[in-house]
């Protein structure tokens, strides 16, 4: 379900650039920072759009929330709270359903080299709290060794605050403090870019924790510093959410969870972005090597074809209704068998030819030049109503 609330005005900050919001929320406990945490507790998503005239030009930012559950009347309130900072936002759209949950799905935006610097404020962080520049570090050398073309750089201490996230405008600094937020938001993450072809050129990204929780740093976990580090920082890179429960840039984070090791689903998505790191290691002289672009299908263990390297396809898959970029993680699929219908559409870039290949059950047979899927492959899927898809379905 989606509200629209228009005719805001205008906001003035110094730069011409989108802005991007990720927020994490959590449930009101009472006096939180005594409270300690829920056990066995989730935490949903919902999202936000906001567009701004800034200088005249329209821009936009996306928000997206951990909640305590999914109950709509959650995800609105935190959502309109932390809309409030910017009063003379043009529009206003609320998914309350979390619209931009997809397989592997990047953002709009990406840092055109490859690599950014970020620093860490400690000023505001809570009393007896320690080792959190160390958590973020962790988590960032996290993304850095994910065999992904991306670095981000650590500076150590920083007196730069997060202004990103208030709509006061840029300094030129990616920093990560700390500040005392409204409707039990837990983190929120705020990214600006620019440009007008996608993928946009990333500019700035600050984040936000709430000091007011129960962060801990070590192996006893309540708000885990470096679980929560590294799904922020998946957001800074350019990630949004996925509905792969085991990876960290899952939509939901479980109260307690250690989830500081990325996996397969959250390593596809950033190589989608960036590509793949190149291999300081030579091959030994005997070992054999795939040809460039050659996707190894080899069988494993079991007999069962699944390619060597590749994680366990889900026993269900979900495509969410509008445009989603998702990795296909089933064996090679004719996309008939997606039962797509009337103007529901996927496509996928050839990078031999440089071109875009497509089908839709709405064009002649002829001009459908999309036949398969292919696992651990990327598809742009733009369909009207959410497709489910099983196992069992497709024959597996």
């Amino acid at each position: 379900m989606s509200h629209r609330i228009a005719g805001l005005g205008m906001l003035r900050v110094a730069a011409i650039s989108m802005f991007i919001v990720a927020i994490a929320v959590l449930p009101s406990l009472g006096s939180p920072v005594n409270a300690g945490y829920v056990s066995d507790a989730t935490y949903g998503e919902g999202s936000i759009r906001i567009t701004m005239d800034i200088d005249g030009v329209p821009h936009t930012g996306i928000f997206s929330l951990i909640t305590s559950s999914d109950d709509p009347q959650v995800i609105e309130a935190a959502l309109a709270g932390f809309a409030a900072r910017f009063p003379e936002a043009t529009t206003i759209e609320i998914d309350q359903g979390g619209g931009v949950t997809a397989q592997a799905v990047v953002k709009p935006y990406k840092w055109p080299d490859g690599r950014t610097t970020w620093g860490y404020n400690p000023a505001g962080a809570p009393a007896g709290l320690t080792g959190e520049l160390a958590a973020f570090e962790a988590a960032a050398e996290t993304w850095n060794t994910s065999g992904v073309d991306f670095t981000f750089e650590s500076v150590g201490i920083t007196a730069a605050n997060t202004g990103a996230c208030s709509g006061s405008g840029l300094d030129g600094h990616n920093t990560i403090g700390w500040r005392n937020q409204s409707d039990n938001i837990l983190a929120v993450t705020c990214s600006w870019y620019v440009g007008a072809v996608a993928p946009k050129s990333s500019v700035e990204f600050d984040v936000e924790f709430d000091p007011d929780w129960d962060w801990t740093t070590g192996s006893a976990i309540s708000f885990d510093v470096e679980s929560i580090g590294v799904h922020e920082m998946g957001h800074a890179l350019g990630l949004a959410h996925t509905p792969v429960k085991d990876a960290v840039m899952y939509r939901a984070y479980a109260a307690g969870a250690n989830k500081r090791a990325l996996h397969a689903d959250d390593i596809a998505g950033a190589t989608q972005i960036y590509g793949a790191a190149e291999s300081t290691e030579e091959p030994a002289a005997d070992e054999p090597q795939d040809s460039p672009g050659e996707l190894d299908t080899g069988s494993g263990a079991d007999g069962g074809g699944q390619g060597a390297g590749l994680p366990p396809p889900p026993d269900e898959f979900s495509i969410p209704s509008g445009a989603n970029l998702m990795t296909w993680p089933y064996e090679d699929t004719p996309v008939t068998d997606l039962g797509l219908t009337g103007t529901d559409t996927v496509y996928a870039f050839d990078a031999a030819s440089g071109s875009w290949l497509r089908y839709s059950p709405a064009f002649p047979k002829n001009t459908n030049s999309l036949l398969t899927l292919q696992q651990s492959y990327a598809y742009w899927f733009m369909t009207t109503d959410s497709i489910e898809v099983s196992a069992v379905q497709l024959g597996y």
